[in-house]
């Protein structure tokens, strides 16, 4: 019996820790990527660097036009097609915005990196159906090949950030 409440006195708070957690500041203030990357694991900073990199590429290389004869509405010369990808890039540049201001609020990035996930994994599968319907397997191989790389690449690579800063709260909490 001793031993029950033994284990129950180990859960319960202290007048001073209620109040430690009752005082804590609620304000968000942005901190630098030096002082966020101190506690992150190694993963953690490779995973985000080569999804930010490959991110931003690919929508500098969309803005200064060098997909367009490419993504589907080079094909197709079909309006809403191209009002798609502008919207579809957007948000990319959106989601990865968010990314970074999360960091730098030292919020978890694990729902909003698998939500990033989900809408990308979307994109790909609606993009390579629109490509496949205009005959670009079998125009443009090559470029079929890299877009699915590249796509199959920022999924992968948010979903180990998403687990890897599961992983590195775990392990800043744990000490």
């Amino acid at each position: 019996m001793a031993d029950s409440n033994d284990n129950q006195s180990k859960h319960v708070l202290t007048q001073a820790e209620y109040e430690a957690l009752l005082n804590a500041p609620r304000e968000l203030t942005l901190s630098t990527y030096q002082e966020v990357l101190t506690n992150k694991t190694l993963a953690f900073k490779v995973y985000f660097f080569l999804i930010s990199g490959i991110t931003a590429s690919y929508l500098i290389a969309y803005f200064l036009g060098g997909l367009d004869a490419h993504l589907t509405y080079g094909w197709s010369s079909v309006a809403e097609d191209h009002q798609l990808h502008k919207l579809r890039f957007a948000l990319g540049f959106v989601m990865l915005a968010t990314l970074h201001g999360l960091l730098l609020l030292r919020q978890r990035l694990y729902t909003a990196g698998l939500c990033a996930a989900s809408i990308v994994i979307y994109f790909f599968a609606s993009s390579i159906s629109r490509l496949i319907e205009y005959d670009v397997a079998i125009a443009d191989p090559a470029f079929l090949l890299l877009y699915s790389a590249i796509h199959l690449s920022i999924i992968a690579l948010t979903v180990l950030l998403a687990l890897e800063d599961e992983r590195s709260f775990e392990s800043e909490w744990s000490l």
